[in-house]
């Protein structure tokens, strides 16, 4: 099982993305537990970014539904939240795999190297988690977004206006020239 915040967006400093890693399976003797993945890093159209937000949000948003059982006539819920991945066959990604080298060890927080800057969408799977938590033999597949940057965006909101500034993470310092695009987050 692993997690990370969901479609939640985040400075990261240093490029590293932080996954808790519980409870896999050992691997076979003198060799790591691996999850795979695929990471995407998007370009810096503000668009591309909000409907990305958009993608990982809907694909780990809680959904299912409710089955009958063809033996017995009754109903139960089937959970498919995380069933099907955020990419699509065509999107870019890079392959990605997480070693964990404690092997079945209760939990461990594991760091992602993300690269330059920019924005990532990462998503893990898991056939041990999909058997879990969907409750059959599939991929359940967790998928995040991050920020990789050392800059800082401020806002204060007013009545009348508002203002916005950007400040560097290391220094605290104004980052001069800085360009600011605001958009409708739901409409794009």
């Amino acid at each position: 099982k692993f997690s990370a915040d969901f479609g939640i967006l985040e400075a990261l400093e240093g490029g590293v993305l932080p996954v808790t890693l519980r409870n896999l399976d050992a691997a076979d003797p003198g060799r790591e537990s691996a999850i795979p993945g695929k990471q995407l890093r998007v370009g810096s159209d503000p668009a591309a970014i909000a409907a990305w937000l958009q993608k990982v949000q809907q694909a780990m948003a809680p959904r299912g539904e409710y089955v009958r059982d063809s033996g017995t006539g009754e109903s139960r819920w089937r959970e498919d939240t995380g069933s099907t991945s955020v990419f699509s066959p065509s999107d870019a990604t890079a392959a990605l795999s997480i070693r964990k080298p404690e092997g079945a060890r209760p939990a461990e927080v594991i760091g992602i190297p993300l690269g330059a800057p920019g924005f990532y969408v990462v998503e893990l799977e898991s056939r041990k988690l999909g058997a879990s938590l969907l409750g059959r033999p599939a991929t359940r597949y967790v998928a995040t977004s991050a920020l990789v940057t050392n800059l800082a965006v401020h806002l204060k909101w007013g009545r009348e206006s508002s203002v916005v500034w950007v400040t560097r993470l290391d220094s605290g310092q104004p980052a001069a020239s800085a360009q600011v695009v605001v958009l409708d987050y739901c409409k794009g």
